[in-house]
Formats: structure tokens, C-alpha cells, sequence
């Protein structure tokens, strides 16, 4: 007993040098991890403008408080409000104040994951891993990068953890030191009930800090014994829980009681969608919340969890934590979870013990296992539904978000893929440890006993272990024969590789993915080039069509100077250069086919839905309207006018499958190879086709078709094209929209040229190798196909031949599909 005060104390000097921080190595590494926080979090910050679903109703509460009159506004815990307001008032009443508050806090939270790593003994360069993991999360980086989420209430809840932690556990704590300690994290714990609730934000956090000074951690010596705590420890000890007691009871009661409205202290109202149908969300959503939110670490946290060691507390932290939030979002709603600095912790204990050579070979294959699983199946997640990735604190639904326009189905899941890369290389660049010669003593000795699997372990086991033997040799004579000095430079390179590949995970998201969705979420965009229109000469005045979007009242000119067309016979009016609400009839411009001219004083520009822009478009060419596209960047709107400005190019989406001038018509059939002739008289005529990509099983066909225009289809009419073999190998077997709804068919014209272009996904099974006919036809409706005119007979020109008696498809040619 009386050697267990010595012990520790030697214990401590022992771990000073590696858990002060002081040293100026560790200094710059934790500047260095920041300044690229800061890079990430700060540069355009309010430049792509707030998103109109989401932000807009943070804005109208901060408007509020400063005066302006606002109604319909949605409650919010006080703290992080203020803060906002504060910013915002101080900087002019911009994006940026708005958004500054949110980006401290992620900084914060980088500097708290760092300062964590180090006071758990880790090296400098270990703890500045750690602290990229938390700047390369979805969670921090849409919490700091818009004001959405609460980041600030985890940043007050995370340093209350931490700063309770160690004053109550009197880690290298003495004195007056601890009392401050103490203080902080007290003052911390006020500010998060303040930002999270007394729940969320006072219970969780004393939780996790009692289960804390409960863990003894294998190789940190733990806690003393009970019986040798000191008063004062037990004192405190005990203070948390009866706290943390305290505050999940005053907020149970709070919850039960709770009607339809907001309380303060519990920073929350019910969701009533979740009064009304409680099946509308299952405890399990709060975990898969949790799984995107981690985007795409996933798997390396959870097997941080498994194993780990120094970092229990943070395991822990995070286990409570997913389990609250998803207990609290049965009742109201998705919520995020305040597990940045826990998770960046438990990612990094795993990576650790991946790279390090003194542990297990089967354990670092198994953490190697679990992080690029777990990023692969992410991956294909976030193909599929990108909107729960690429948004995780407000989730808009994949009708409403603009994943295909940006190509984020594509983009999120190469992020995921290009880390699991980047994880193996590290991992392959890492001494090559201990474990190998258990391994193989595993297997039978006799090699007639091993069965396939066993013999194939044993020769891909070999065949690693020479790579690995000639590279090291290699290695190590260029060092002159140090083998200590080679396994360093191993493990810092494996280091280094990760470093960049969070730096590259959190330049990706943070200034590529999400500044790509901000601008397609926001109508800033699309206004901006409505004041550069109006500076060069159209009319002041915004005129909107079929348009309500919140976000108009901050970036547009104001109510006085707004004009709302009520029907698409007042757009074509204002866009003639004449006033809305004359009479219709009037014979607004010229002959159709025909392009007049319109004066300078009649310039005119207006915003309308992109899904109304192949009406208008067809309108104003019919009456011979000038028309244009100045912007066509948003996904949901465009800016058209009347004129086109000097040195402009008109953006028109259209023009891509709408060909009209010689010059165009004979570059797209130069463009296409194959020559053919199938009519649907009197409407269109098939004149080329072409099919690329990679025709296998599980590649991407490419198809072009060509039609020309002798009259418009009916409305709704689609296409049927599929690649054919037999009766059961088929591609693209169901009717499809021609050009995707780009361009409608009830709006073609005589004389243009349509190029339809797709791409379509070759199945792995329905699909046999070998040639395939590729079948064209036409529906006009549910129960109707049109029938093909040419040609006439069973066959024609180019090879074509008719399928079926009632002459509804065609085929125009064959393609090779490999296996």
C-alpha cells in the first residue's frame, strides 16, 4: 500500500515528456493541423450564399432579435442564436457573421481532438492525425461550413467532457491548476445546457465524464484504488454522478410532461409527425445517422471501438452519446450526434495500432478489413442515396436534391474508394511487425492436409512476405544496415499517407462538395446574374415566374421592385418588351421562324423553373420572341431574356439535344457512326445511332440515337431502346423519356434535329455474353405503341428489320456484350 503513492508518481514522470505538449514539436504540429482547419473551414465561407431550406430560417431568428419583423420563425436554444446574432450584427449583417460562429467551433473542435490525442500520451504527430479525422467528417465540416447543426453546443459539451475529466481524475492536476481546471469545465458545462438542453447538453456530458473516472486503461496504470482516492476525489466523483442523476431526471420529467410546444430548457419541441405515426422512425435510424455522419470512416472508428486501448474513455464517450441520440430522435427528430472528437480519437487508435509494428498481424488485418469494408459499403450508400452523405445535418429527400446535377452519386462514392486506396497503401508501407511466423504456424504442417483455402493463405502469404523481405533489404542497405532506422522511416511514411489522405477527404468535401451543393441550395446564384443583367441594361425590375423560394427576400432587389407573371402568357409578353396584363392577342413579334429584333429599352430578363424552360423556349421561338439562357448553373432555376449581352454565350440547356443551323445538324451526324432509317410517320425519323462504353456484364452502355423532326410527338410519348438476346438477356428493357425530359417531344418542331444520349447500366446476371440486337420503338401511351411507317416491308436500308406483326419496333443493329 505504502508503494502504490511512489508508483504512480513514477509512472508520471515516466509519461511527462510525452503528455505536456510543450515541446515545440508539438507546437507545430498542432499550428500546422490548424492552419488547415482553417484553410478548409474559413476561405468563401459566406460566398455561395445560405441554403433557402435550412439557413434561411436561422437567418429570420437572427433578423428577428436585431428588430426586423418576422413570423412563422422555429425555436432554437438560446446560446448558439446569440452568438450568431452577435456575428452577424458585428459583421455587417453578412453570410459570413452568420456562418463565423459555426466555423470557430469546428476549429475548436480540431484543437480539442488534438489536445485530447496528447493528453492521452500520444506523440505529436499521432494527436494532429487525430485532429484531421475530426476536420475531415461530414458532421464538423457542414456544421462549420453552413449554420446548420449545432456546433458550437458541441464544442462547449466536448470541452466540459474533457476539461472535467481531467480536473475530477487530478491527471498531473495540482492545486490551484485543478480548481481552474474545474472551473473551466463547469463554465463549459453551463454553456452547453445553454446550446443543447439539460439533457443533451448537461446529462450526456456528466455521463460520459462519470464513466470516465470509472475506466481503468490497460497501460495507463488506471485510477487508484477506491479505498486510496483522497476525499477530494471521491468528493467529486460523486458530485458528477449525483449531477448527471439530477439532470436526467429534471429532463425525463420535462419529457413526459411536454405537450406540442418548445421548452427552453430542454432545447427541443416534439416532432409531431413522430406524435402522430411513431413507426416513422426506428432506433436503428439514429445508428445509420451516426454511420453517414462519419463519411467514410465508418468502419476504422468501429474498429477503434474493438480495441481501444488508451482511447476507452472516447469509446465510451461515443457509445453513450450514439445511444442517447438515438433514444432522443424517436422523439424529436433527427439529430446529430456529438461524437466529433470521441470518433476522431477512436479512428486514430485504430490507425495507430494498423501502422505499428509491434502488434498483432491478425489484428491489424482486421482493422484493415473493417475500415475498407466499411468505406466500400459507404460508398455504395452514397451512390445510391447521396442527399444522407453529402447533407447529414438537414436532409432535403432525393426528389428535391440536386445529387444528379452535380454528379455527387459519383463523386461521394470516389471519395470513399480513394481512402480505402490511400488506408491500404499506408498499410502496406508499415513495418511489417510481428504475427507472421503464428500465422503460419497455424496451418498443418503436411501440405496434403491444408485444404485449398488453406494452401492459397499459404502461397499469398509467402508471396507478401518476399515482397515485403526484398523491399526491406533494400531498405536498409540504403541506410547503411540500420533496420531500427528503416522501420522508422515506415511508419512515418505510412503516417504521412493517411495525414493526406484526411487533408485531401477534407479539401474534397469541405471546399468541393459542399460549396457545389450550397450553390445549387441557394438562389443567390441565379440573382447574381440577374443584377449583372440589369447592369447591362435590362429592365430593374425582378421578374419571377412560378417562383416562391424564401431565400428572395435576402439576395433579391426588394418587394417594390419585384414582378410575379401569373401565367406563361404574361412571360411571353414581358420578355416581348411589352407590359404584362395588355391584351393577349395583340400581335406581339413578327413571324414565327422568324427572330426580331428587341430595342435596348425593351431588354428584359426574368427567373423561372428550369422544368418551364422548354415551354417558354417553344413559345417564343414560335411567335419568333428573341430568347436566351444567361444562367443555367442552378439545378431547379434559369435566367432567361430577350437579349443576350456583349461577349456573353447563351447557356441554353436545350442546345445540347436541340439542333436547328445546317452547321449543327451536320456535325452531330458527322459525330454518330452509324447510319440508319426508321420512320413513325408523320412525327420523327431515326437517321443514326451508336452504342460505347463498357459493354459487359456490370459496365455503363452508352447510347446515341438521332431523330429528325417532322412534326411533334404527342406529349408523354417515350422511347423504347434495349439491347436484346433471346427471350431473357435484355438491356434497358423498360420505356424511358426521350433526351431524359430535357427537351419534351410535344415541343419539337419541324425541321430540328433531337440527339438523344443516355447512359445505361449493363446488369450482372439478366445479362448473357454474346451479340445482342439493339430494338427501337415508340409508346405512345400505356396500352399504345405507334406504329413504324418506314419501311414498308419487313426490312429496309441499313439492315433494319421490323419486329412484330403490328410494326411497333425495329431492329437497327447488333452489339457485342463481353462477360
Amino acid at each position: 500500500m505504502t508503494d502504490a503513492p511512489q508508483d504512480a508518481d513514477a509512472r508520471a514522470q515516466a509519461e511527462a515528456p510525452a503528455s505536456t505538449g510543450t515541446s515545440l514539436g508539438a507546437w507545430v504540429v498542432t499550428g500546422l493541423v490548424l492552419l488547415i482547419a482553417v484553410v478548409v473551414l474559413l476561405p468563401g465561407l459566406g460566398a455561395a450564399g445560405l441554403w433557402s431550406e435550412g439557413e434561411i430560417a436561422v437567418l429570420d431568428r437572427s433578423l428577428a432579435a436585431l428588430g426586423e419583423p418576422r413570423s412563422d420563425m422555429v425555436r432554437s436554444p438560446w446560446l448558439p442564436d446569440q452568438l450568431r446574432t452577435w456575428s452577424f450584427a458585428a459583421l455587417g449583417r453578412s453570410d459570413l457573421g452568420l456562418r463565423l460562429p459555426g466555423a470557430l467551433a469546428g476549429l475548436g473542435l480540431v484543437g480539442l481532438s488534438v489536445l485530447a490525442g496528447r493528453r492521452l500520451g500520444w506523440s505529436p504527430v499521432w494527436a494532429g492525425v487525430a485532429g484531421l479525422f475530426a476536420l475531415a467528417t461530414p458532421l464538423l465540416l457542414s456544421g462549420a461550413r453552413t449554420v446548420l447543426g449545432n456546433p458550437t453546443g458541441e464544442l462547449w459539451s466536448s470541452a466540459a467532457v474533457l476539461a472535467c475529466l481531467a480536473a475530477v481524475r487530478g491527471e498531473e492536476l495540482s492545486g490551484a491548476r485543478r480548481w481552474i481546471v474545474l472551473a473551466l469545465g463547469v463554465a463549459c458545462l453551463g454553456a452547453s445546457i445553454a446550446s443543447l438542453g439539460i439533457a443533451l447538453g448537461g446529462a450526456l456530458p456528466l455521463v460520459v465524464i462519470g464513466l470516465g473516472c470509472s475506466a481503468v486503461v490497460r497501460g495507463e496504470g488506471g485510477d487508484a484504488d477506491a479505498s486510496e482516492r483522497s476525499p477530494l476525489d471521491q468528493g467529486l466523483r460523486a458530485a458528477v454522478w449525483v449531477g448527471a442523476v439530477a439532470c436526467a431526471g429534471v429532463g425525463i420529467r420535462l419529457v413526459v410532461g411536454q405537450g406540442e410546444g418548445y421548452i427552453p430548457l430542454l432545447a427541443a419541441a416534439k416532432d409531431l409527425e413522430l406524435v402522430e405515426d411513431p413507426t416513422r422512425r426506428v432506433f436503428s435510424a439514429g445508428l445509420e445517422d451516426f454511420g453517414y455522419g462519419l463519411f467514410p470512416f465508418t468502419g476504422l472508428v468501429v474498429a477503434g471501438l474493438f480495441a481501444p486501448g488508451k482511447a476507452r474513455v472516447a469509446a465510451l464517450w461515443l457509445g453513450a452519446a450514439v445511444v442517447a441520440i438515438s433514444v432522443w430522435s424517436l422523439i424529436y427528430g433527427e439529430t446529430p450526434a456529438p461524437v466529433v472528437v470521441p470518433a476522431a480519437l477512436l479512428a486514430t487508435a485504430a490507425l495507430r495500432r494498423l501502422v505499428d509494428a509491434e502488434a498483432s498481424l491478425g489484428g491489424r488485418r482486421l482493422i484493415l478489413t473493417l475500415a475498407v469494408l466499411g468505406a466500400l459499403i459507404l460508398a455504395k450508400d452514397a451512390g445510391r442515396t447521396p442527399a444522407q452523405v453529402a447533407s447529414p445535418l438537414f436532409f432535403l429527400g432525393e426528389g428535391r436534391f440536386p445529387g444528379a446535377h452535380l454528379g455527387l452519386d459519383e463523386t461521394l462514392p470516389s471519395l470513399a474508394m480513394r481512402f480505402a486506396a490511400l488506408l491500404i497503401l499506408a498499410y502496406a508501407l508499415s513495418p511489417a511487425g510481428r504475427g507472421r511466423e503464428a500465422l503460419s504456424s497455424a496451418l498443418p504442417t503436411d501440405p496434403e492436409r491444408r485444404s485449398i483455402w488453406e494452401r492459397l493463405a499459404a502461397r499469398v502469404e509467402e508471396f507478401m512476405a518476399g515482397v515485403r523481405e526484398r523491399a526491406r533489404a533494400r531498405g536498409v542497405a540504403a541506410l547503411g544496415g540500420d533496420e531500427q532506422a528503416f522501420a522508422q522511416r515506415q511508419q512515418t511514411l505510412a503516417t504521412a499517407v493517411v495525414a493526406l489522405a484526411l487533408t485531401a477527404e477534407a479539401f474534397a468535401f469541405g471546399r468541393g462538395v459542399l460549396d457545389e451543393l450550397g450553390g445549387q441550395l441557394s438562389v443567390a446564384g441565379p440573382l447574381a446574374s440577374w443584377s449583372r443583367s440589369v447592369e447591362a441594361g435590362a429592365d430593374s425590375r425582378l421578374a419571377m415566374y412560378r417562383i416562391r423560394n424564401p431565400g428572395v427576400a435576402r439576395y433579391g432587389p426588394g418587394p417594390a421592385s419585384e414582378l410575379f407573371l401569373s401565367s406563361r402568357a404574361e412571360l411571353d409578353i414581358y420578355l416581348s418588351g411589352l407590359e404584362p396584363g395588355m391584351d393577349q392577342t395583340v400581335d406581339l413579334v413578327g413571324k414565327a421562324g422568324e427572330v426580331a429584333e428587341v430595342s435596348r429599352e425593351a431588354w428584359r430578363s426574368a427567373l423561372i423553373r428550369r422544368t418551364d424552360l422548354p415551354s417558354a423556349y417553344a413559345g417564343a421561338r414560335l411567335r419568333g420572341h428573341p430568347f436566351h439562357v444567361l444562367d443555367a448553373s442552378h439545378h431547379d432555376y434559369v435566367l432567361v431574356a430577350n437579349f443576350l449581352p456583349e461577349g456573353a454565350e447563351d447557356q441554353n440547356p436545350l442546345f445540347e439535344v436541340l439542333h436547328q443551323t445546317e452547321a449543327e445538324i451536320e456535325a452531330v451526324r458527322a459525330e454518330v457512326d452509324n447510319q440508319t432509317k426508321v420512320a413513325w410517320s408523320p412525327y420523327v425519323e431515326l437517321v443514326a445511332w451508336e452504342v460505347g462504353g463498357d459493354l459487359h456484364r456490370g459496365g455503363t452502355m452508352v447510347l446515341d440515337l438521332v431523330f429528325e423532326v417532322q412534326r411533334p410527338l404527342p406529349a408523354g410519348t417515350k422511347l423504347y431502346a434495349r439491347l436484346q438476346k433471346g427471350k431473357s438477356s435484355r438491356v434497358g428493357a423498360m420505356p424511358r423519356e426521350l433526351t431524359g425530359g430535357t427537351m419534351p417531344p410535344n415541343y419539337w418542331r419541324k425541321g430540328d434535329l433531337i440527339h438523344h444520349h443516355e447512359e445505361l447500366e449493363i446488369p450482372w446476371l439478366e445479362v448473357l455474353p454474346g451479340t445482342h440486337e439493339l430494338i427501337v420503338g415508340l409508346r405512345r401511351s400505356e396500352k399504345k405503341n405507334l406504329g413504324i411507317s418506314t419501311p414498308e416491308g419487313d426490312t429496309g436500308e441499313f439492315g433494319v428489320m421490323i419486329k412484330g406483326k403490328k410494326r411497333e419496333f425495329a431492329v437497327i443493329g447488333t452489339v457485342e456484350l463481353d462477360w
